[in-house]
């Protein structure tokens, strides 16, 4: 009778190796990644023995191992596992697992528990008088885990290192073109901005010139009026009067010209400083992207390259460490005479 397998393992190289190895002996095999896909194939279809891996993606072979037993207690269930710790090993078994079985893939230890587990499905189905024969030898078309594995782990590893490279080229390409079409935006603002400037300073500037050209033209009429001079004494000084008034008010005149033109003034003094500050923003956003894009290319030149280990040197021992042999200098003694000499001095 041939038996029917399931192997839960997220690690594609390990199904491919457990998988060859047991289709090689006759056994249908059926593989999943995850607890729960394992237990949903349990649901619906019919299985002999599983293979259950301790660390799976998201969740722990052990608790998986448990939901098993609680929903089917008479299931055939195997560690396939790297793990050689005696108490996980008691532990395994104290849940219902058959036994461990190294993913070094033991020839000699995977018949034996295959062999359990046609001997636990004939004492199960009592109807069937015949036990299934046991497995005694290897097929020798079976190649070995080491080859398997060392081929299959490095083409992945390959594949996943040059995935990994075309996705960071990808993304630093697509960043470097986000922010190459927003500077390109900014741009086209600043100089429609700069070009609606310049219309407005030329619209401002006809009335000024025209203002001023008037406020000019009114002031040499008023200086080139001919004034009449009687001769008669008793009009000399209306005649002085009109003069007095025709110069206040031509001074008058000329104040507001020039309140006027200050004020023109200060409106272009604006408008050149808003025009200035414009160019500044766009000079200083091109050397943000400038610098962007040096960062970018200094990360994806920092992960293509592999540092160089750094050797550190030991430590130093009791040994190798010189003994100090510093000392005090020596304090010289004074006789009682020098003393008293000190103590003269001194008062």
């Amino acid at each position: 009778m041939d038996l029917t397998a399931l192997i839960i393992d997220d690690s594609l190289t390990c199904q491919s190796v457990l998988k060859k190895q047991l289709e090689g002996r006759s056994i249908h095999v059926h593989c999943e990644e995850t607890g729960d896909a394992g237990l949903n194939h349990i649901a619906s279809h019919s299985v002999d023995l599983i293979f259950l891996d301790e660390t799976l993606a998201n969740e722990n072979g052990l608790n998986v191992l448990s939901k098993i037993k609680a929903a089917y207690p008479q299931q055939t269930v195997v560690m396939y596992t790297a793990m050689n710790d005696p108490d996980y090993i008691q532990l395994a078994k104290q849940k219902g697992a058959l036994g461990i079985l190294n993913k070094n893939l033991n020839p000699t230890e995977l018949n034996a528990f295959l062999n359990k587990a046609r001997h636990a499905l004939n004492s199960s189905n009592t109807d069937q008088s015949t036990p299934a024969p046991e497995i005694t030898q290897t097929p020798k078309f079976v190649r070995s885990f080491a080859d398997i594995d060392h081929t299959q782990s490095t083409k992945q590893t390959t594949a996943r290192e040059k995935r990994e490279d075309d996705i960071s080229a990808i993304f630093n390409r697509a960043r470097f073109d986000n922010l190459t079409h927003h500077l390109e935006q900014t741009n086209k603002q600043h100089e429609q901005e700069s070009r609606r400037i310049k219309w407005l300073l030329c619209i401002l500037a006809v009335p000024l010139t025209f203002l001023l050209l008037q406020n000019i033209s009114k002031t040499y009429r008023s200086y080139s009026t001919p004034t009449i001079i009687n001769e008669d004494p008793t009009n000399k000084s209306e005649h002085v009067k009109q003069l007095e008034y025709h110069i206040v008010k031509q001074d008058k005149l000329i104040e507001k010209i020039s309140a006027q033109l200050e004020e023109h003034q200060q409106a272009l003094d604006t408008l050149n400083a808003h025009v200035a500050q414009v160019s500044s923003d766009q000079q200083t956003l091109s050397n943000k992207v400038s610098t962007t894009a040096r960062t970018i290319e200094t990360v994806k030149t920092s992960m293509m390259e592999t540092p160089e280990p750094v050797e550190l040197p030991p430590p130093p021992t009791p040994d190798s460490m010189e003994p100090d042999d510093s000392e005090e200098a020596p304090v010289k003694q004074m006789t009682r005479s020098e003393l008293d000499e000190a103590d003269e001095g001194y008062e």
